[in-house]
Parts: structure tokens; C-alpha cells; sequence
């Protein structure tokens, strides 16, 4: 009996290990406090920490409050994503962007990697497909959540990459088979967890439901190639419910067929003005991605009738600051209407607002477009940008890199990033930047405007973004 008694205690004391409740005791830096919906889960011999890996978590994923599950942020350490790359592009393996695979076609970054995974909300019991581009780095964190991973990678070039990759891991739970989109269509086993890594234009199609169980569930991007949205659908009795998330990088940005007309000068590539709803609980603006830690003022809040978008990397204020900050906006409106005025004073027109806190670094909102550097061989710039208490990462700077440009050629390689606008530290009033002529690489063929607090901390508001063609000084 004793001997019963001793394995039966040493059994419970031993429970909560086994399934990484102890939180207390665990040295990968997760905060217990972050909640999932589920049992913590843990390999049976877990993959050692990979320290860069670990630091792309805690230094960019967790800040942002988005990825809450623990185990796949802890799954998510254990993958070096650098043997998952191209070679060329370890360099930006552990960076919260996406990296051109080739073929035009892009893995997706970290977050959104994170992101559609958590969603699936993985079991040890599922068992999960991961279709598209790149799919041996989704595989490679699923595996450790869920009993068995098929892969089916589309790109030819990265399935010897990926085979040797997991080989490396020795992960047996993972099968990854090249397969075109004709074959898929054809494959019949089903599955209770699906990620697609590629985008359909309007919905999913009937083969890929059908290889869905009942009760399964499914993530995938759709839209256009400049305009996608991960959206997630659950398989019922009788129906398929679908839920929109979040808007993500576009993973075939040649999708779409090539212009038959050269563009005509003064042509428009992007103009925007934040004029959208946001009633929903996570911001979508068509055509951009990476928004976090964002948010839309109104057009009613703004003298010049426009959205604003407003990015928030603010050093973290006190309670006491923002309730003062709430009655000086309320008194500023008081004031107005006693006055009969239609404008509200000191608020800059409709921004799109990015707010980072210290601890992320870097927050940035992302909008690919795409140009030809043979037929557009200038572009010019104009945009409307506020600063709110900036401050510089290095203390001897006075001023924040605010937004810069970023082409790429066919295979979505990175050809040049030009910085576009520099704000000084502190407040500065809500004013227009204009750069009439920025060269345009020959071998461009697309182009990402990326704009944030890329050197420091605060509040960037982002009014009217005007990108086009830029005239010669002769048509000039």
C-alpha cells in the first residue's frame, strides 16, 4: 500500500510539470499571467530554446497582446526559423516581416504565422494541414502542439529546404510532400485543422471544405493580391460559419494579371485617407498590414473632414495622464461649441494613430502597391503627419524616422529603402511632408510604404497619403 501511496503523490506533484503549469518554475520567459483557452501542453521531449527565437517572442510578440496562447508561444521558441529561409535572407529570419520565397511569393511574418495559428486552437488529439508557400516553419511550431502535421509545400525550390530543415528538428509527427494546386484538389483525406498560406479572391473553394472535418476549422487569407484578410472558418452540420480577422501582407503580390497600358503621368498609386468604419475588434484597412497597437480618429474629430491614423509606441504614461489628457480634450470641445464653432481646436483631421510601447520597439503599418521601374521612373510623395511626445531610442538624436519606402524586384527581393519623413523629438504640430521626386529602381516591381516610430517612441498621427507619378521638370 505505501508503495500505491508513494507513486499516487509523486504522480500528482509530478501532473502540473508535465503540462507546463508551473509557471514559476519555468525559465523561457513566458508571463503565466498570459491566458489560453485550453491546457498547457509541452513535447515529450521538448526542443531546446533557440535564444534568438526566444527573443522574437518576448521582444515582439507577446508585447503587442495579440498571441495569448502559451504553448505556441513556447513552441514558437523552440523553431529556428532562419533554416526555414531562403539563404540571403537569415539575416531578417527573426524580424516580424515577411520574407520573399521566390516566385513571387512571400512567408508570411511571425505574427501572422502566430496568429492563424492560434486560432486553430490545436489538441494533441488534431490532426492538421498546412497548404502553401513556406510551409515547413508553420509545421515545424504545429508539430509540437498537435498528433500529426501534413505539409503540402507549392514551391518546388523550398521542399528540399524544408525536408532537411525538419530532418535537423527531428520532429516525426511532420510530413511535407510538394504538390501543385491541380493535385490538391485532387488529395481526399480529411483533417481537423487546416492552414492555407496561399489566397483565394473570394472564398474558399468546395475541395477544401470537403477535406475539412465537421467540426474543423479553417484559416486562410482572402482577397486580391494587394488587398487580404485572414479569415477563419469553422465547418458545422449544415454550414460553414466565417469570421474576419485581421489584414495581413499579401502572398502573391503578382498575382494579379500585369497592366496591358503604360500608366499615364500623374497616375495615382496610392491615396489614402482613413475613412473607414471601426466598429469591429480588430482594425482592418484594406490594403495594409501589420497594423497593431493602431487606431482610427474620425473624420468628425478632424478640421479638415479626413481620417487619421494614429500609431501609438508611446513610453507608457501614467493613469494619472491620461485622465488629464481625456479632460483637456473634453474641455477643448466644450469650448468649441459654446463658441459656435464647427472646428475642434488642436486635433489634426482624421489619422490613423500607431501607439508602441517601449518594450516593442518598433510598430509599423504596411501598404504594398505595386509600380514598374521601366515605364514609372519617379514617384513623388505628400502626406500629413502629427508627433505627440516623441522620444529618440538613443538619447543623443533629436528627431524619429517616421516612415520610409521599400521596392522590390519580381521575386519580391529587396532592391532599396529610401527614408521619406524625420519628425523631432517631442510635439510637433500636424503638418505636410512633400518629396516631389523619388527615383524608382529599373528592376522594381513593387513597392511597400511603411510608416511608424522606426527609431524611437510616441504618437505618430497619419493623415492624407498621396503617392503618384512624379512629372518631369519639363511637363513641369
Amino acid at each position: 500500500m505505501r508503495g500505491f501511496f508513494f507513486i499516487g503523490v509523486t504522480a500528482i506533484l509530478l501532473f502540473p510539470l508535465r503540462f507546463g503549469l508551473a509557471a514559476e518554475t519555468s525559465t523561457d520567459g513566458v508571463s503565466p499571467g498570459i491566458q489560453t483557452n485550453r491546457s498547457e501542453l509541452s513535447l515529450e521531449d521538448p526542443l531546446p530554446v533557440v535564444p534568438a527565437a526566444k527573443s522574437l517572442v518576448l521582444e515582439r510578440l507577446v508585447p503587442t497582446k495579440k498571441i495569448t496562447d502559451i504553448p505556441l508561444l513556447r513552441a514558437t521558441m523552440r523553431v529556428p526559423r532562419d533554416i526555414f529561409v531562403p539563404k540571403g535572407f537569415q539575416y531578417d529570419a527573426y524580424t516580424d516581416l515577411p520574407i520573399p520565397l521566390g516566385s513571387g511569393q512571400t512567408l508570411a511574418s511571425p505574427f501572422e504565422t502566430l496568429y492563424a495559428l492560434q486560432q486553430l486552437n490545436l489538441y494533441p488529439s488534431d490532426q492538421v494541414l498546412v497548404i502553401g508557400p513556406g510551409v515547413g516553419y508553420s509545421a515545424a511550431i504545429a508539430a509540437q502542439l498537435a498528433d500529426r502535421i501534413t505539409a503540402e509545400e507549392t514551391l518546388p525550390s523550398l521542399l528540399r529546404l524544408e525536408n532537411d530543415a525538419v530532418k535537423k528538428l527531428a520532429l516525426k509527427n511532420i510530413r511535407i510532400r510538394g504538390v501543385s494546386p491541380e493535385q490538391a484538389k485532387k488529395e481526399t483525406d480529411t483533417f481537423d485543422k487546416i492552414l492555407v498560406l496561399s489566397s483565394f479572391p473570394d472564398n474558399i473553394p468546395q475541395w477544401l471544405i470537403d477535406r475539412l472535418n465537421k467540426g474543423g476549422v479553417l484559416a486562410a487569407p482572402i482577397g486580391t493580391s494587394e488587398i487580404q484578410r485572414l479569415c477563419l472558418f469553422t465547418k458545422n452540420e449544415t454550414a460553414i460559419e466565417k469570421a474576419f480577422l485581421i489584414g495581413i501582407c499579401p502572398v502573391s503580390p503578382f498575382a494579379v494579371p500585369k497592366r496591358s497600358v503604360s500608366l499615364e503621368k500623374d497616375a495615382v498609386f496610392l491615396e489614402e485617407s482613413f475613412e473607414y468604419p471601426t466598429t469591429e475588434s480588430e482594425l482592418f484597412i484594406p490594403g495594409w498590414f501589420n497594423l497593431r497597437n493602431a487606431t482610427l480618429l474620425p473624420a468628425s474629430t478632424s478640421p479638415s473632414g479626413h481620417g487619421i491614423l494614429c500609431l501609438d509606441s508611446a513610453v507608457v504614461q501614467t493613469e494619472q495622464k491620461r485622465k488629464d489628457a481625456l479632460r483637456r480634450k473634453e474641455l477643448a470641445e466644450e469650448k468649441a461649441r459654446s463658441d459656435n464653432s464647427t472646428e475642434v481646436p488642436d486635433l489634426v483631421p482624421s489619422l490613423l494613430t500607431l501607439r508602441q510601447r517601449e518594450a516593442e520597439r518598433i510598430t509599423l503599418a504596411i501598404r504594398a502597391f505595386r509600380l514598374n521601374g521601366k515605364k514609372t521612373r519617379k514617384i513623388s510623395f505628400t502626406c500629413q503627419m502629427e508627433g505627440v511626445g516623441l522620444v529618440s531610442e538613443k538619447k543623443s538624436l533629436r528627431s524619429v524616422i517616421t516612415s520610409s519606402l521599400v521596392f522590390f524586384d519580381e521575386n519580391r527581393t529587396p532592391l532599396q529603402e529610401i527614408p521619406l519623413t524625420v519628425l523631432k523629438t517631442g510635439d510637433t504640430p500636424c503638418q505636410e511632408y512633400h518629396i516631389p521626386s523619388i527615383a524608382v529602381p529599373k528592376k522594381a516591381r513593387e513597392a511597400e510604404l511603411r510608416v511608424g516610430l522606426f527609431t524611437g517612441h510616441g504618437v505618430l498621427k497619419v493623415g492624407t497619403i498621396v503617392i503618384k507619378e512624379a512629372k518631369s521638370p519639363k511637363e513641369q
